[in-house]
C-alpha cells in the first residue's frame, strides 16, 4: 500500500517493509524539506488508516545528511514510535523532538526495571498489601500527582469527593510514611506506579 501511495504521489523513494514497520527513506529537499515530509507521512498514515480501518502511526526519523546516516534517523524513528504505539500522546505522526519527553520517560523506566534496588521505595506496602484497597490508594497517587497537588483536580478525575480524596492521602501517608513535600521522594514516587502497571 505504502508502495502504491509513493507511486501515486510521484516519490521515489526506498521502502523496506519490517513485519508491521514500514521505513520509507525521502530526500527531503525534494519533497518540500521538513514540512513537506511530515504532511507526506501525514497523509500515507491517514491512507493507510482508512485502508485496513484501523490505527496508523508515523513517526518520522531526524533529516541526516548522508545514506551511511540513515540508521541514526530509523533509531530516532523507532524511539518516537514506541511512544506512539504505547501511550496516548495526541499525536498520529511525530518526530522524536515532539514526544521527547515520553520517549526519555520509556528509557529511564527501562533502566529502572534493569535495577530490582531502584525499585524499591515507600509504596511497597500499597503494592504487597490488600490488593483493592491498594490499588484505589495508588489510583489516588497517581491522580494527586498527575494534577500537581491540587486536590479539586485529582478528585474530579476519579469521581470522589474532595475530603473523600483528602482521606485516601491521609491513608496513603500513614501506610507508607510518604512525604511528597520532599521533591527527590516526589520524583520517585512517580516513576515508581508506571513500573507495575
Amino acid at each position: 500500500m505504502i508502495d502504491l501511495y509513493c507511486s501515486a504521489s510521484r516519490r521515489t523513494a526506498p521502502i523496506v517493509d519490517v513485519g508491521p514497520r514500514v521505513y520509507v527513506v525521502l530526500p527531503d529537499a525534494a519533497h518540500g524539506g521538513e514540512d513537506g515530509v511530515r504532511r507526506f507521512a501525514t497523509e500515507g498514515v491517514r491512507r493507510a488508516a482508512d485502508t485496513i480501518r484501523g490505527r496508523v502511526v508515523g513517526a518520522i526519523g531526524k533529516r541526516v545528511l548522508s545514506v551511511d546516516l540513515v540508521p541514526t534517523s530509523r533509531a530516532e524513528a523507532d524511539r518516537a514510535m514506541r511512544v506512539l504505539l504505547g501511550q496516548d500522546t495526541g499525536y498520529d505522526v511525530a518526530q522524536l523532538d515532539d514526544i521527547r519527553a515520553h520517549a526519555n520517560l520509556l528509557e529511564l523506566l527501562d533502566v529502572l526495571r534493569e535495577r530490582p534496588h531502584l525499585q524499591e521505595g515507600r509504596l511497597e506496602p500499597l503494592i504487597t498489601g490488600d490488593n483493592q484497597r491498594g490499588r484505589v490508594l495508588l489510583e489516588t497517587l497517581r491522580a494527586y500527582l498527575d494534577h500537581f497537588g491540587d486536590v479539586t483536580q485529582a478528585s474530579r478525575a476519579l469521581q470522589v469527593h474532595p475530603n473523600t480524596f483528602r482521606y485516601r492521602l491521609g491513608r496513603i501517608a500513614k501506610v507508607t510514611g510518604l512525604r511528597l513535600d520532599d521533591p527527590a521522594e516526589r520524583i520517585m514516587t512517580t516513576l515508581q506506579p508506571q513500573l507495575i502497571t
